[in-house]
């Protein structure tokens, strides 16, 4: 057997070993998702934070009368319910639009 075939086998093994068994004695994807999603996926609260940085002092004249708007930054803290905790960010203004208040309450539902 080479390394592989083995490969092969232990990730069909590992998967066959904690993954739920539909009615019909298949895996069933739908399932999994579900379970994981439920349980992990699921978010409790998005923390927003809005940030104004300053330009540097050699391009502010110009970025100050070309892209006043791209000093305001907004940093966001999404928190799961598996406890984990994830940030991103985003220039508010950047490109058409900015997250508005319905976009964080879709992403808690």
């Amino acid at each position: 057997m080479n390394r592989r075939q083995f490969l092969k086998m232990a990730t069909a093994a590992a998967a066959s070993a904690i993954a739920p068994i539909g009615h019909n004695g298949r895996l069933s994807a739908s399932s999994v998702t579900r379970s994981i999603a439920s349980k992990h996926f699921h978010v409790q609260r998005i923390e927003r934070t809005t940030v104004r940085i300053p330009y540097r002092e050699i391009p502010r004249r110009a970025m100050d009368r070309e892209l006043p708007h791209w000093r305001y930054s907004e940093i966001f803290q999404v928190h799961l319910g598996s406890g984990e905790v994830g940030v991103g960010e985003t220039l508010l203004y950047y490109t058409w639009g900015v997250t508005e208040d319905e976009d964080v309450e879709r992403a808690l539902n």
